[in-house]
């Protein structure tokens, strides 16, 4: 059955597929994977993520050479060097934009990134009219903070240069907004703010935060896994969101107190432009989390409306349905009749968005909760993990049959030789078990290691002992004969891996080339599935319960 001639075709053809694999364009880059696995302890040239986890599918990096004419290796450059840390280091990261920016004038999006780069490191003040909205008494603790000269103005003057370079977008004035709110200049933001509330378009160009990283990444370790451009899409950062918050409470109570005056027409007007901004942000961000702020700020906007008195019990953010009838009672017995449809409108929009993400969105009780928008990328994790251990089996096995085949006088050398053969062979699989039991849990890493397995730390001696489980098995059938048969434990061992051994191995390597095939597919259907979410992440979700993604109504 094991005939030696038979044994060398089919490990002539398993070693030919390899390497017809290793060179093509499509799988080539997955089958030379092993060739660019570090050896453990080694960080030289790797591109490390937090806690120093390095990137199995990742090559070693190398310098990358400044191109003067590269905007996204420039941009790049400036979010990675300048990362979440100090405040002094966000600071420089936004000078570090600044001179981007003046190296590339015209580009509508740098002004932005300079402004989350100011708010990640802190906020622009805090104010008790964000209490007394909900008329509730803050706690003793709290302080009214004006916010840090250098940062408001930083978020000021991004947000003028963006208001010039994109008059359309609404983000900009709103930023604008926010800023002035911060400066405590108050009637200046309220100007800023109903300028943003008659704008067309909302865009905070969040895409092009991960697109300077995922280019920077192929500048230095050349072809990626989609894998690293979804993990960069997921670290987005959100810093501004705090602060039109902020703004929206702010402003709304300053509606309130318009409203107490007699000026009702000028409360209306600031509660018009908050509804027209969540409706734009709504509507038109590229990711789901900038539509569910949309949602509360136009929540927010309908609050107390005429100077009302909070409900009982209310919170800080009313979401109830009640609270939008008692607006909308109030435009219509106020003579705004067309305005109280437009308001519900928006409200009816904003709650049909709410239900898709929450249908898209919410997990089972009782399980982790695991996006359907990860579970490609979950597979093709698999996939990049069974084609490593089917390798490493491979290499165990074939090891063995090579040393079966050794005269057994020179037996002294076989098992260092076994063991260093062995140290290689399960490298690739504990990379992996590394990354997955290191890896932060909000990462689709962190999701697989939840759903598949319950707990992060077990991964890294289970994957481990898989590398080498097939010939750990084969082993136990070896000496179990051996037992039965009452044949020489060295002689079974010596003809079971020439023979069967050699025959598994060799099948073990074929099935790491069809695991190569897989994988390469499985990337092609994440990187389509990435940019169908990129174009709009809110319409993504839609299509996949069968909705239609409410737009923005009409004024």
């Amino acid at each position: 059955m094991f005939k030696p001639d038979r044994l060398n075709s089919f490990l002539f053809f398993s070693l030919a597929f390899i390497l017809v694999l290793a060179l093509l364009p499509s799988t080539g880059w997955i089958a030379r994977m092993p060739l660019w696995l570090r050896l453990p302890g080694v960080h030289e040239n790797s591109h490390a993520w937090e806690n120093e986890v390095v990137v199995p599918w990742m090559r070693p990096g190398r310098t990358v050479k400044s191109d003067p004419g590269d905007y996204l290796q420039a941009l790049g450059t400036a979010l990675t060097e300048n990362s979440i840390g100090s405040e002094a280091m966000n600071a420089a990261g936004a000078r570090a934009l600044r001179s981007v920016e003046l190296r590339f004038p015209g580009h509508p999006s740098m002004p932005a990134h300079e402004i989350r780069c100011w708010l990640r490191s802190g906020s622009l003040g805090t104010r008790v009219e964000d209490w007394l909205l909900a008329r509730s008494k803050p706690p003793a603790s709290f302080q009214q903070k004006p916010g840090d000269p250098e940062r408001v103005d930083g978020v000021l003057q991004a947000a003028i240069r963006g208001e010039q370079i994109d008059p359309e977008n609404a983000f900009y004035p709103l930023m604008h907004a926010c800023a002035l709110m911060g400066a405590r200049r108050d009637a200046e933001a309220i100007e800023a703010l109903q300028i943003a509330g008659q704008k067309t378009g909302w865009n905070e160009y969040l895409l092009e935060d991960a697109d300077a990283r995922v280019h920077l990444h192929e500048r230095s370790h050349g072809r990626l896994s989609a894998l690293t451009a979804t993990f960069e899409d997921c670290d987005t950062l959100f810093p501004h969101y705090s602060a039109i918050r902020e703004l929206a409470r702010v402003a709304v109570y300053k509606a309130i107190l318009a409203e107490q005056s007699g000026n009702r027409e000028e409360g209306l007007q600031i509660r018009h432009a908050l509804i027209h901004v969540g409706g734009l942000m709504r509507a038109d961000s590229s990711y789901f989390i900038p539509a569910l702020v949309g949602i509360a700020v136009a929540q927010i906007s309908v609050s107390r409306p005429g100077g009302a008195l909070a409900p009982a019990g209310a919170g800080r953010s009313p979401n109830e349905s009640q609270h939008v009838e008692r607006y909308c009672s109030y435009l219509a017995a106020s003579g705004h009749a067309n305005e109280a449809r437009w308001v519900r409108a928006q409200l009816d929009a904003a709650q049909r968005t709410h239900d898709i993400l929450h249908r898209t969105l919410s997990s089972p009780e009782g399980k982790p909760f695991v996006p359907d928008r990860a579970r490609p990328a979950i597979w093709l994790i698999g996939l990049w993990s069974a084609a490593a251990l089917a390798l490493c089996n491979a290499i165990w096995l074939l090891m063995a049959a090579g040393i079966a085949h050794l005269r057994w006088t020179r037996r002294e050398i076989a098992a260092p030789v076994c063991a260093l053969l062995a140290f290689l062979a399960i490298i690739p699989a504990w990379e992996w078990a590394q990354v997955r039991a290191v890896a932060d849990g909000c990462s689709l890493i962190g999701v697989f290691v939840m759903y598949y397995s319950g707990t992060g730390p077990w991964l890294v001696p289970l994957i481990a002992t898989l590398s080498f489980a097939v010939p750990l098995i084969l082993s136990a059938a070896i000496l179990v004969r051996a037992l039965r048969r009452r044949i020489p434990p060295g002689r079974a061992f010596r003809e079971g891996f020439r023979g069967p051994g050699a025959w598994i191995g060799a099948a073990c390597l074929l099935a790491y080339g069809l695991l190569v095939i897989g994988t390469a597919v499985q990337e092609s259907h994440v990187l389509h599935e990435r940019n169908r979410i990129r174009v709009h992440e809110g319409r993504y979700y839609a299509a996949m319960v069968g909705a239609e993604w409410p737009g923005l109504p009409a004024n």
